[in-house]
C-alpha cells in the first residue's frame, strides 16, 4: 500500500465508539440575546435545532447513545426531546447545577459510561456549537490503532490555529506528488504556546475528539475546569515515553463554528438557501425552534453528507 493510501485510510467498520458526549451546557453568551431563554444547541439553524447536526453526524458512524450535559435553560431540552431520544437513539441528559466547563463536565459523566473508567470502549466527544461533515472514521480508526488516551481531530484551514501539530511520518509528510493528503495521523506538541515547543503545523481544534475512559481519572470531580490542562499533561508525559496527545489532521469536508451571531446568521442563510427554505431575519427574530417536532425533521441538503435521514 502506498504512503498516501495508508495515511488516507478510512475504515468502514462497525462503530468503534458507541457512545458520544455532546457538549450542551454552555451559556452561549456570544449569541445573546438569542440564548437568553434557550440553550445554544437548541437554537434553530437551517430549519432545525443546531444539535441535530451533531446527532446526525454521529449516527452516520454508528453511535448508539448520546450523553448531553445541560445547564442554561435546561428545561428546554425536555420540550424539544420529550422522549429523550432522537431518531431512535437514546439521549441521557446530565444536568450541571453549577457549570463545570469541558473538563469538569467530562468527569461528571463517568458513571454514565458502560464500565466506567475501567472500560476500554472509547468515548467520542463533540462540541455542540459546530456544524461539520469532517469524516469521523479516520479519527476513530487512528485512535483505535494507537496507545493514546486522547486523539483530537484538527484542521489546517481557517482559524484560530492554536494547535501545534506534528505528523507521525518521519519526513513530516503532509502532501505528496498528488497534493495535500486528506488524512494525516500525528500528535499535538503544544496548545496556545503553553509549553514553548518548536513550531509545527498550526492547526485549529475542531471540538471533536476521542478519549479512553481512563482519561477521566485525570480530571478532578465536581470542579469547574477546562480539559486543556489535562491535554497539556499528556504532551509533557510524551517526553518520558508516554503516548502523548494524539491527533489526526483531517482535510476533507467542511467545518464551521457558529458560536457568534455573525457566523450563525451566515450559516443559517447558507443552509436555508440550500434547502429551499425561506430566509430568516436573524437580526430581529431569535432563531430558536418554535415546534419541537423540528428536532426530528429530515436533514437539509447541506447537512453532513454521510448522514442517515430519520
Amino acid at each position: 500500500m502506498s504512503t498516501r493510501a495508508a495515511i488516507s485510510l478510512q475504515c468502514r467498520m462497525p462503530s468503534l465508539a458507541r457512545t458520544a458526549f455532546v457538549l450542551g451546557a454552555g451559556l452561549g453568551t456570544r449569541l445573546l440575546p438569542w440564548t437568553q431563554s434557550w440553550p445554544k444547541p437548541l437554537l434553530e439553524i437551517g430549519g432545525q435545532p443546531l444539535v441535530t447536526y451533531a446527532f446526525r453526524h454521529l449516527q452516520s458512524v454508528g453511535v448508539e447513545r448520546f450523553i448531553v450535559n445541560t445547564h442554561h435553560c435546561a428545561e428546554r431540552w425536555a420540550q424539544v426531546f420529550p422522549k429523550a431520544e432522537w431518531n431512535g437513539i437514546p439521549i441521557t441528559f446530565r444536568h450541571e447545577p453549577v457549570l463545570l466547563e469541558t473538563g469538569g463536565g467530562l468527569r461528571n459523566i463517568e458513571d454514565l459510561l458502560p464500565g466506567g473508567t475501567d472500560s476500554d470502549e472509547p468515548l467520542l466527544v463533540y462540541n455542540g456549537d459546530v456544524i461539520t461533515d469532517t469524516p469521523l472514521e479516520p479519527l476513530l480508526h487512528h485512535h483505535a490503532q494507537s496507545a493514546a488516551e486522547v486523539t483530537l481531530a484538527v484542521r489546517d484551514d481557517g482559524g484560530p490555529a492554536h494547535i501545534n501539530f506534528t505528523p507521525d511520518a518521519a519526513d513530516g509528510l503532509l502532501d505528496d506528488e498528488h497534493g495535500p493528503l486528506a488524512v494525516v495521523p500525528g500528535r499535538v506538541t503544544d496548545i496556545r504556546g503553553a509549553l514553548g515547543a518548536p513550531p509545527g503545523t498550526a492547526c485549529l481544534f475542531t471540538g471533536l475528539y476521542v478519549v479512553q475512559p481512563r482519561f477521566l481519572r485525570r480530571l478532578e470531580p465536581g470542579v469547574k475546569a477546562s480539559v486543556i490542562p489535562a491535554f497539556l499533561q499528556l504532551i509533557r508525559e510524551a517526553a518520558g515515553g508516554g503516548a502523548g496527545l494524539g491527533a489526526v489532521l483531517l482535510r476533507q469536508g467542511t467545518w464551521c463554528d457558529v458560536g457568534t451571531c455573525a457566523t450563525f446568521a451566515e450559516k443559517d442563510a447558507e443552509l436555508r438557501a440550500a434547502a429551499g427554505l425561506p430566509a430568516s431575519d436573524c437580526e430581529s427574530t431569535p432563531p430558536w425552534p418554535t415546534n419541537p417536532a423540528r428536532a426530528a425533521a429530515a436533514p437539509v441538503s447541506s447537512a453532513p453528507r454521510r448522514s442517515t435521514s430519520p
